[in-house]
């Protein structure tokens, strides 16, 4: 279910992030205008989840907290939420000026 009115969400724990996202608003998330990161307590999950292995390279864990602390207070009309990603993931993401913040949170 997608909801890009006023939603409710708990704040983000780190602990539940599989993956973090932070690029340019209005362009595709492939990595060409943005980076992904992920937190070292998830990296298995996260190469399970994407097909291949998160190197060491991709770990950011104070990244990823930054991430989600700005969609943690960013107000409510910059957010979307979906809670339908493979039933396993909520995606949560805000834009904020010309960047657009994303998580993939565990449900």
């Amino acid at each position: 279910m997608k909801n890009n009115k006023a939603v409710e969400i708990e704040d983000i724990a780190i602990e539940k992030v599989i993956k973090a996202y932070e690029g340019k608003k209005d362009k595709c998330m492939c990595g060409c205008s943005g980076t992904y990161y992920h937190t070292k307590s998830k990296q298995e999950e996260a190469s399970k989840e994407r097909g291949y292995k998160v190197t060491d390279d991709e770990i950011n864990d104070d990244k990823v907290a930054e991430i989600a602390d700005i969609i943690n207070r960013a107000p409510n009309s910059a957010m979307e939420v979906d809670t339908e990603v493979d039933n396993k993931y909520t995606f949560i993401s805000a834009t904020i000026g010309k960047k657009m913040y994303c998580v993939w949170v565990n449900k």
